[in-house]
Formats: structure tokens, C-alpha cells, sequence
């Protein structure tokens, strides 16, 4: 884990008025620096006032497209099975996957599902009781559903956007997709964002479709939101596609996290037999209400 203390070293070095981008990986406030005397003086602050302690937690995610043609498939599974996470968030789900996924009852006790056809479905998996909060539609150029959930942690509760942004594809073409589908992505990123709960610690996970140079994650970082894999400089791919001229990798499944959660790790598994990898990151959070 990057220590809060380098991350504000790197943000004085950066000057006056420098973006705090940084901040999504942990327990800083959205904004920018206005100087180095009013970080300074701000800390100061925080020591002499010795605000009562907030009791804090982790809460383990975990995001996955199991690819919709793969139902059942045993390395798959078991990469399941051994998912060490608090909640499971699936993409590419679907009726067929659904029955599959019963026998894995004894890992998972709560399962929910949404199909949307047979590759836009979204799964939730956990030992804790989920509530869903709303399936959002996709925006015009979108096509998948996201889905908003709330998870309860030991820090109170998170909602977590799980999302499957729009493929690269445009017409059957991969040419044209990868000009006209950045935008999509970025507007559907927009439009799910209006529906979150601002005042709620905010976890996004899912298929985005893009790397950390995309524009629905410039979105989200232009919000103060980060991608794991950023807070912690990973670069693993999570996808993986045999072409006729080589194999394909990039990084485009993420956890994006917000000011108020703290990442502590994030791990490509590259196993199981999707296209995609799974990817789990361990966050902290601390309540908003200090302990008596």
C-alpha cells in the first residue's frame, strides 16, 4: 500500500493549485492544494483538535467477467470458489449461469442476479446480505445494465456500482469501434453517476472496456475517483484475446474507489478460462461516526 504520507509528500512537490488525483486512494478530502502553508497549517489543525476515533474496517471486492459462453466451465469455477473476497461482482451472467453458479452455495450463501440477454447479465455473490438498490438502464449507445447495490461493512455501509460498458464494436467493426465508442462510455459512466448517493462511501467495479487512459475513467478521476490499479501502480492485463497475429492484453476491468476508502491492495488472478481475469482489492474505510 502507498503510504498517505508519500502520497502527500507527492502532492506538495507538485505546487500550488495541483490536482489532489491522488486523494481517491485514501482518507483525503476532493479538492486541490491551494499552497504548501495551508496543507501545513490544515495538519496542525488536525493534531491539536484530536478528533475521537472512528471505528474502521476492510471490505474485500471482487469483479469478474466469467464470459457468457462459458457456463459451468470447471477452471472457472474454481477460480470462483477461491475468490478470498466479502462480495463478488459478476459480468456476462445469464439463466444458464445462474443454475451453474447454485452449486457454489456452500462458498457464497447470498446470490442475485439480473439478466439482460445472453452476455449483458450482472451477478452479485457474498456471505452477507446485499440489498440491491436500482438497475440502472443503459444510456443511448450503451449496451448493458449497471447495477447499484449496498454493501454493509464493519464501517457502515458502501454502494457499489457494478458496470459493463459498451464493448469496443461499432458495426461489427473493432476499426470503427475504437473511434466512435470512447465517448459512449464516457456518457454512460456520466449518466450512472448521477444516480449515486453523494453523501455514501463509493466503490465502481466492472468491465469498462478501456484501460485507466479512457474517458470514463478520466470521468471518474475528473470526480475525484480512482481506479485500484492506479493507487497502487499495477499494470497486470485483466483481458487476454488470441488473434490470428498474437495475443492481446490490456487492462480493463477495474475497481474504482472514492475519496473516502483507502486501497490497501488489488491483484490480477490470472486464472480460470474467460477472456477476462479476475481482479480483488482489499479497501479500508472508517465510519463517519466517531466511536464513544
Amino acid at each position: 500500500m502507498v503510504s498517505r504520507l508519500m502520497r502527500g509528500l507527492v502532492v506538495v512537490m507538485l505546487g500550488v493549485s495541483a490536482p489532489v488525483f491522488q486523494l481517491a486512494c485514501g482518507g483525503v478530502v476532493p479538492g486541490t492544494v491551494t499552497s504548501n502553508a495551508t496543507n501545513v497549517a490544515a495538519v496542525s489543525r488536525q493534531v491539536r483538535t484530536q478528533p475521537a476515533a472512528r471505528p474502521c474496517g476492510t471490505l474485500t471486492v471482487a469483479t469478474y467477467n466469467v464470459n457468457y459462453a462459458l457456463a459451468g466451465d470447471a477452471p472457472t469455477m474454481s477460480t470462483l470458489r477461491s475468490l478470498d473476497a466479502d462480495v463478488v461482482f459478476l459480468q456476462e451472467t445469464n439463466p444458464s449461469w445462474e443454475r451453474e453458479l447454485g452449486a457454489l452455495t456452500d462458498t457464497f450463501s447470498h446470490m442475485q442476479f439480473h439478466h439482460h440477454g445472453e452476455a449483458g447479465g450482472l451477478a452479485v455473490l457474498s456471505n452477507t446480505p446485499v440489498k440491491s438498490a436500482e438497475v440502472l438502464a443503459a444510456p443511448p449507445g450503451g449496451w448493458f445494465p449497471a447495477w447499484r447495490v449496498i454493501v454493509p461493512t464493519e464501517f457502515g455501509s458502501v454502494q457499489v456500482l457494478s458496470v459493463h460498458l459498451r464493448p469496443n464494436i461499432s458495426g461489427g467493426n473493432a476499426v470503427l469501434g475504437l473511434l466512435r465508442t470512447p465517448r459512449i462510455r464516457e456518457h454512460e459512466i456520466a449518466s450512472h453517476l448521477a444516480a449515486l448517493d453523494e453523501g455514501m462511501p463509493t466503490v465502481i467495479v466492472g468491465d469498462f472496456n478501456e484501460t485507466t487512459r479512457g474517458r470514463a475513467l478520466g470521468k471518474l478521476r475528473s470526480e475525484g475517483m480512482l481506479s485500484a490499479f492506479e493507487c497502487e501502480g499495477i499494470h497486470d492485463p485483466t483481458w487476454s484475446w488470441q488473434t490470428p497475429v498474437g495475443t492481446l492484453r490490456e487492462q480493463v476491468d477495474h475497481i474504482v474507489v472514492d475519496a473516502s476508502l483507502d486501497v490497501v491492495s488489488v491483484a490480477v488472478r490470472h486464472e480460470g478460462n474467460s477472456d477476462h481475469f479476475p481482479v480483488t482489492a482489499v479497501l479500508k474505510g472508517c465510519s463517519s461516526v466517531p466511536s464513544r
